[in-house]
């Protein structure tokens, strides 16, 4: 019993990152921006200050030692070596992504094609982060009961990566109001063998692993920073299909039009949970 494969996963991450270059900004964050109150500014701005609000979270800002779960092409993990982290690492099971991390080529970074099941660091965290991974760690069939079971081994994997005290970031897309079996089809087609999580499900996963500090819903920076990539995405289909093809193209378009349209009616949320990890008795 498992998440999304990594063929599931190469499916939506391994269309070239050459692809994603055209759409997203120039540190390849493809999760969901921060455009702070006054609601201005660019994408690159609004994915450098969730970076910054994602480590800060964590307490990634400060630590020596820092993971990321489900790390893109990088951009946490080089945003914590700017903060003065002697190792940032992070998991993957898209292989574009690890080669793109692996080009980096700063010996202060690593990165595995792991899924976190896989992973059996020499050494404890001192921050963690994993933002927008957790849409893929279950799958639509199963059950509830198999549901709060797999979240569950993720927070207690997450619980043994971090050193007493230690803090943890976790960012996701979630269901809101909308209903499972409508909306799950439509996200599975473009994520296949994944589903979103509900809040409670997240909740109810980490109690005993993790105290929550803070919570928030940010859909509309999300419903933003989707129309943006739609945009973008938009601008340059021209130089997209050639790289990828009409259909691919086509998928991506509709996906980020759709999912912008469900965080904006509250079909979806997007949530932030800092969390303080608990020391077990």
């Amino acid at each position: 019993m498992s998440g999304a494969s990594g063929e599931a996963i190469a499916f939506h991450y391994d269309v070239g990152t050459d692809f994603f270059r055209l759409w997203l900004d120039e540190t390849l964050t493809y999760s969901c921006g921060s455009w702070g109150a006054s609601n201005d500014g660019d994408l690159l701005t609004a994915q450098r200050r969730k970076l910054h609000y994602a480590l800060v979270e964590s307490g990634g800002d400060t630590a020596r030692r820092v993971l990321d779960v489900g790390c893109g092409w990088g951009s946490l993990l080089v945003s914590a070596v700017e903060a003065g982290a002697e190792h940032a690492f992070g998991l993957t099971l898209s292989r574009s992504q690890l080669e793109h991390v692996q080009s980096l080529a700063d010996p202060r970074i690593g990165v595995a094609l792991s899924s976190f099941r896989e992973y059996t660091p020499a050494d404890r965290y001192d921050a963690l982060c994993c933002v927008e991974a957790i849409e893929h760690f279950v799958r639509r069939e199963h059950s509830e009961v198999e549901r709060l079971e797999l979240y569950r081994e993720f927070f207690a994997f997450c619980h043994r990566m971090l050193a007493p005290g230690a803090r943890m970031y976790l960012q996701f897309s979630g269901y809101g109001a909308a209903d499972r079996d409508q909306y799950a089809p439509f996200f599975e087609h473009v994520f296949p063998e994944s589903d979103l999580p509900r809040l409670w499900e997240v909740c109810r996963a980490l109690e005993g692993w993790f105290e929550v500090t803070r919570v928030r819903n940010e859909r509309s920076d999300y419903v933003r920073t989707l129309n943006t990539w739609h945009r973008n995405l938009r601008r340059r289909r021209d130089a997209a299909v050639a790289l990828t093809g009409s259909e691919t193209v086509t998928r991506y378009l509709k996906y980020l039009g759709m999912a912008a349209i469900a965080m904006q009616v509250g079909a979806s949320a997007l949530y932030s949970i800092s969390l303080r990890r608990l020391d077990r008795v």
